[in-house]
């Protein structure tokens, strides 16, 4: 499933977004995160040897202590003070800390988690890269901070990677120690190594920011480098553990092809095939990829399965089961992809299993839906049903029914902030069926 940002399209047309530990909080409550270093600058030597330190503490320890994690905040924003020549991107960095605490505290985030995510923010800080500029990789860690404080800017900008926008927001709100250890890893080394031990390469040309993700904090429904980062890297985790392997390949975008109609042509993307021929999506095998032009549900959990070890993380509506849907769309012979992807069929199943999310910190879930109606769900309208899913959104909230007002659900979609916003499961629900 891929559907880009047709909004965005008609405008260039016009011009040429750890289920953790039931651990309390009251001390980490009671530390002052808003504390700002001095604006000094540090040689890299003596942060990378005081960080180095630090990190060896809380190693130590079975779970970091509140005041380490009060030590790693300070550390990191000493280091970006002195790494970062952008003046915005030092404040972007500063004021993304409290509000990180302020949400982890919200999410039940566990100090392990992070200070996993700190971990990494430090290494990438730190660490010059023979593949990645110094000024992009210290603009992604920055980014990084930014979207974790603020799951809900993250996005697919003008890119055919809505399945692992949706991964990548729903890992930024539960899990950003596993989007930023493959972001850091991408930058610093060009490649992935995931916990089965494979090795996912990554072409040079496609670490470098393009177009779209060269600016500082790109503007609302375009994406980041860091972004660019991680979907380029899941989907290659996704598509190499073909056997045998395909390649993801992020170039340089050429918008104008999408004024003759070449809309994958036009976001730079190249599937590239085992003999090495660059092809499309809906070319892919094994049947991974729908028809129209990306990964399925199935093979989505699949990578989510492969980076977290959780399963039923995507949601899909039982009509569209894989028995009942085209032979091109069916998984290869031998996986059953049902493991990784939970049916429903009515309004009640889908709140029922929303209910059972809510109650065990388990939202954000991805769910598949019929793009064309989220522009009739977002107006407040109710869209016509049985159009098959061809885009992944993510559902991060729920409110049942109760006092005479109807169940609601609140949206993330990968386009622009526009679409995330509560809406009826009522209005909701024929796009999902």
């Amino acid at each position: 499933m891929t559907v880009g940002r047709p909004d965005k399209l008609v405008a260039l047309g016009d011009a040429v977004e750890n289920a953790a530990s039931n651990m309390s909080w009251p001390d980490w409550l009671s530390l002052d995160h808003s504390q700002k270093p001095p604006q000094t600058h540090i040689d890299e030597s003596t942060l990378n040897r005081q960080w180095q330190g630090l990190m060896e503490e809380v190693h130590k320890e079975k779970a970091p202590t509140d005041a380490q994690i009060q030590n790693e905040e300070t550390q990191l924003r000493q280091i970006e003070n002195s790494v970062a020549a952008n003046a915005d991107m030092r404040k972007v960095f500063d004021d993304a800390i409290p509000q990180l605490h302020k949400r982890a505290l919200s999410r039940h985030l566990s100090n392990t988690e992070v200070s996993r995510f700190y971990e990494q923010e430090g290494k990438l800080l730190l660490t010059h890269s023979s593949f990645v500029a110094d000024r992009d990789r210290i603009m992604a860690a920055t980014e990084l901070m930014h979207q974790v404080a603020d799951p809900v800017v993250t996005s697919q900008g003008m890119h055919d990677t809505c399945t692992m926008a949706g991964l990548e927001h729903k890992l930024t709100v539960q899990k950003p120690s596993v989007v930023a250890e493959m972001v850091t890893s991408l930058a610093l080394n060009d490649k992935w190594v995931g916990h089965d031990g494979k090795t996912i390469a990554i072409d040079k040309e496609s670490l470098s920011p393009k177009a779209e993700e060269q600016s500082f904090l790109p503007g609302d429904g375009d994406r980041s480098f860091a972004s660019q980062l991680f979907q380029l890297g899941a989907m290659n985790d996704l598509m190499q553990h073909f056997d045998p392997r395909w390649r993801y390949l992020q170039h340089d975008e050429h918008w104008y092809r999408y004024l003759v109609g070449d809309a994958f042509g036009g976001t730079g993307e190249l599937v590239v095939n085992p003999q090495g021929k660059s092809t499309g999506f809906a070319d892919v095998t094994p049947n991974f990829f729908d028809t129209s032009g990306g990964p399925t549900s199935w093979a989505t959990g699949e990578e989510l399965t492969r980076l977290t070890g959780e399963t039923y993380g995507i949601m899909q509506g039982a009509k569209y089961r894989y028995t009942n849907i085209p032979k091109h769309d069916m998984p290869a012979p031998g996986i059953d992809k049902d493991a990784d992807v939970f049916y429903f069929a009515t309004p009640q199943e889908l709140e029922n299993r929303l209910q059972q999310l809510k109650n065990s910190n388990g939202l954000p879930i991805m769910i598949a839906v019929a793009a064309e109606g989220l522009y009739r769900v977002r107006s407040g309208e109710k869209p016509s049903a049985g159009n098959e899913p061809d885009h992944i959104i993510c559902i991060d909230d729920y409110t049942p029914a109760q006092g005479g007002k109807p169940a609601k659900v609140l949206l993330h979609n990968n386009w622009t902030q526009s679409f995330n916003d509560w809406t009826t499961v009522e209005n909701f629900f024929p796009v999902v069926s």
